[in-house]
């Protein structure tokens, strides 16, 4: 072959092979696009499912806030009076809520506990309606509260003296203090009724002061106090329903739209007594009080000696007796009442770890250890809260 040839044949080489990169290039260019087209699509067909679940919610939850803001709704309050180990505490406060959109107000219908209703076999000093909760249970109670007060609520709220301090160490308010001015009627001439009449206040007074703080707790502390609670069928975000609705229309700002009444209706004048928190401005203003020291210490003993003798029936291989021990006091939240917050964590720890060893369903025990670690990560207690861990690693 001569070198013209030689040079033709490599010229027409080289036209060929930049002719087939050149082909192979776009049929390279042609698949990544047909990819990018298909992951483009299926990336909007995300995004449109993601913004129409979105949408479905706002949805619903505008759906919720509008048929909240239309009708009116009721919320009993009952108080409840629970001893150590008391399975079938008494009503000692009696308030029905009612959030009226309709009417722009709130009205607090509160029941004097010494209402008589006819209990049978019960002696006429006892036959009153704080005593129905204990003799004839909660819902003859709220039945008879119903028809002396011609209100039927929407849902009921069960709070114990333990549920109370921790609402109240919640607000920030002196725990002992203020439950014993909300209990105490031997100090006044009306008695019950005007006890009745000052736990109506003061539930007046936290709407005033307190709601734009509890508004601006982050969401899982709103969610662990609302736990905090016994209620019926009334589920949390019903709850920040109402609480936005009383921000929302300025209840703290607007007192006059907050009316209190008391039914049966005395004939007399009932007066306010607001409970003055000024007076107990530091700790040791109240927690020095020699009978407030001793019932924390004997508060402290009995609690531990319940955490004691729950471990002896572990050990025994007796989880049912264990359960039995713990179950009223657990349910009755009794650590709250321990003023001390690192006693009170640890408290509550030692009486949980029984509880759940003892506890027959594990999903529910891991959800009681998943609240705790919750508390522990906002205590915080870093210790605390990696026991929890590996209690219930090992479930």
């Amino acid at each position: 072959m001569s070198w013209r040839q030689k040079l033709f044949y490599l010229k027409c080489h080289r036209f060929y092979v930049a002719c087939f990169l050149f082909a192979f290039n776009l049929v390279l260019i042609y698949f990544f696009y047909l990819f990018l087209l298909s992951n483009f699509k299926q990336a909007r067909s995300m995004a449109a499912f993601v913004e129409n679940i979105s949408n479905q919610t706002n949805l619903s939850r505008s759906r919720n806030e509008f048929k909240l803001l239309e009708q009116s709704l009721t919320i009993l309050f009952l108080g409840l009076d629970g001893r150590k180990g008391d399975q079938k505490p008494r009503c000692d406060a009696i308030h029905l809520i009612t959030f009226s959109p309709p009417e722009d107000k709130i009205i607090i219908t509160s029941v004097p506990r010494g209402i008589h209703v006819d209990l049978e076999n019960v002696a006429t000093p006892s036959a009153y309606l704080g005593n129905s909760c204990h003799i004839k249970g909660i819902d003859f109670a709220v039945a008879e509260i119903t028809r002396i007060t011609n209100i039927t609520p929407d849902h009921t709220i069960l709070v114990n003296f333990s549920q109370a301090l921790g609402v109240l160490r919640l607000l920030g308010m002196p725990t002992t203090p203020t439950l014993q001015f909300l209990r105490d009627r031997q100090s006044y001439y009306w008695g019950d009724n005007q006890r009745s009449h000052n736990q109506a206040l003061f539930i007046k007074d936290v709407i005033i002061n307190h709601t734009h703080q509890v508004a601006s707790l982050p969401l899982i502390v709103k969610q662990l106090a609302f736990k905090m609670v016994d209620t019926d069928n009334l589920d949390f975000e019903t709850g920040m329903l109402i609480l936005n609705w009383v921000v929302k229309n300025d209840f703290p700002q607007s007192p006059d739209k907050i009316e209190l009444v008391i039914k049966p209706q005395p004939t007399y004048k009932i007066n306010d007594v607001h409970f003055e928190q000024s007076n107990f401005a530091t700790e040791s203003a109240w927690q020095n009080d020699q009978k407030f020291q001793a019932y924390q210490q004997d508060l402290e003993k009995y609690l531990k000696n319940l955490a004691d003798q729950g471990e002896k029936y572990l050990a025994s291989g007796q989880k049912e007796s264990a359960l039995k021990l713990l179950n009223t006091p657990f349910s009755q939240q009794f650590w709250l009442q321990i003023e001390d917050e690192g006693l009170r964590n640890q408290i509550h720890f030692d009486l949980l770890k029984v509880y759940v060893l003892s506890y027959g369903d594990e999903n529910e025990a891991k959800t009681l250890l998943n609240n705790f670690i919750k508390e522990m990560e906002i205590a915080p207690s870093e210790e605390l809260k990696k026991q929890a861990e590996a209690l219930m690693n090992s479930l």
